[in-house]
């Protein structure tokens, strides 16, 4: 699956990996870095304990909703943790 985050968001994202440690945003935010570093979404979801599905379901939210998009959708009412 091929997914190149621009700078700002991979800062971004780093910055929310960072606050979420621990949290449940944590993984949302993971998927996309490790997409990012062209990690195979089989190898990402067996890493993180996810199904494949849900790496796919999180790249598709991001690509049709942008960052702020995708941090709000998986972290409902807190855009990010």
């Amino acid at each position: 699956m091929d997914l190149t985050l621009t700078d700002s968001a991979r800062v971004l994202l780093r910055q929310a990996q960072s606050t979420c440690r621990g949290q449940a945003g944590y993984v949302p935010v993971t998927v996309l870095l490790m997409l990012d570093h062209g990690r195979p979404a089989a190898a990402i979801a067996q890493d993180l304990g996810l199904d494949v599905s849900s790496v796919y379901r999180y790249a598709q939210t991001y690509r049709l909703q942008g960052l702020r998009g995708y941090l709000a959708a998986e972290q409902p009412g807190t855009g990010a943790c």
